[in-house]
């Protein structure tokens, strides 16, 4: 978003020299006055009050992906609210990681938001040299939807239950691959989670997204993969792939039918990709008061979470007052699974 800008009226002496002073003197209050009600009738911005350009939340990834649709099922509802556009800015590349800086640097007045999740806040600066920090140069301003982890295997594999492949793994060490969508991926330390839980030796296989990485775990090219509950439902309902596990305390409602790790044999297990607005840090404690508030408001009806829940996701559970302390744990957590995977990329 861009700063409000203040249209000052300055209120001018009409003298009466002459007719003809007179007649300019007065076209010139007449200009000032319809000036004046043009900036009156503007939209309001929902932090200042005053007119304002159309803000923008920045995604760091391509139109169509989870983020991006987030971003839009937020933003039109946000522009509803406050009576002015919100713009959806996609700057891909880099794993997140450049719409992010764009975010980091944009000027902080409440005007420009990032939809941040997992990956572009706590994964990325361990992944790559970035010349900025997320954690301590944006503030989280809310939560605004989640997603567990599934853990899918090839319907051809013999185990049925998480406990079975986890006992399988540790039977053939090193003998069985899990998929994911790139190396320092949520997917990719996921599994690195999962080894590091379970005592377990499985090979990375890296792809360029998760359709080619499903359709292989489909046909048997891998054995496994930890895709979110959006990417695989499908295929899931399909019977392409079987899911063993949700990674999250709860069953999933796009996927009752799947146990949780806990069910399934492996308790601790759990894996949130969560999605959260960000604004740049020096953003007026006013203005994200009124932003959280606007935002917890879309969040909380029923409506917002019957469209998450259509695209696979969740409706967040994180308040704006706990999610601080949740980035700032998630951030140590997967630390320490990019260091047991030594996953880094050079830019």
């Amino acid at each position: 978003m861009h700063s409000p800008v203040n249209d000052r009226r300055r209120k001018s002496d009409v003298t009466h020299k002459s007719p003809r002073s007179t007649r300019i003197n007065f076209a010139l209050l007449m200009v000032g006055g319809l000036a004046s009600m043009s900036a009156q009738a503007q939209p309001t911005s929902p932090t200042t009050g005053g007119p304002t350009k159309p803000m923008r939340i920045i995604v760091g990834f391509l139109p169509g992906g989870g983020s991006d649709l987030i971003a839009r099922t937020v933003g039109q509802r946000l522009s509803e609210r406050i009576g002015q556009p919100v713009l959806v800015d996609n700057r891909p590349g880099a794993g997140g990681s450049i719409g992010t800086e764009m975010a980091v640097r944009a000027t902080p007045d409440g005007n420009t938001l990032l939809l941040g999740s997992t990956s572009e806040i706590a994964i990325n600066p361990w992944v790559y040299k970035l010349s900025y920090d997320p954690v301590r140069e944006l503030v989280p301003v809310a939560m605004v939807a989640s997603t567990p982890m599934l853990v899918v295997v090839t319907p051809s594999l013999a185990p049925r239950t998480l406990k079975e492949l986890v006992d399988l793994a540790r039977a053939k060490p090193g003998q069985l691959n899990y998929a994911s969508v790139g190396t320092g991926t949520i997917l990719h330390l996921a599994g690195e989670l999962f080894r590091m839980q379970t005592g377990t030796d499985m090979l990375h296989v890296p792809y360029k997204g998760s359709p080619p990485a499903l359709a292989d775990v489909a046909t048997g090219q891998v054995q496994l993969m930890f895709p979110t509950v959006p990417a695989a439902a499908t295929l899931v309902k399909a019977g392409r792939v079987r899911a063993l596990a949700v990674s999250a305390t709860r069953r999933n409602a796009t996927l009752p039918d799947v146990p949780t790790s806990a069910e399934s044999g492996v308790a601790g297990f759990l894996v949130e990709h969560w999605y959260a607005l960000f604004a740049p840090a020096g953003t007026p404690a006013a203005t994200l008061g009124r932003l959280q508030s606007e935002i917890q408001a879309i969040v909380r009806t029923p409506e917002y979470g019957a469209s998450l829940l259509a695209q696979g996701f969740d409706a967040p559970t994180t308040s704006p007052a706990e999610l601080p302390a949740l980035v700032r744990s998630e951030a140590a957590r997967w630390g320490k699974a990019v260091t047991v995977s030594g996953a880094k990329i050079e830019q």
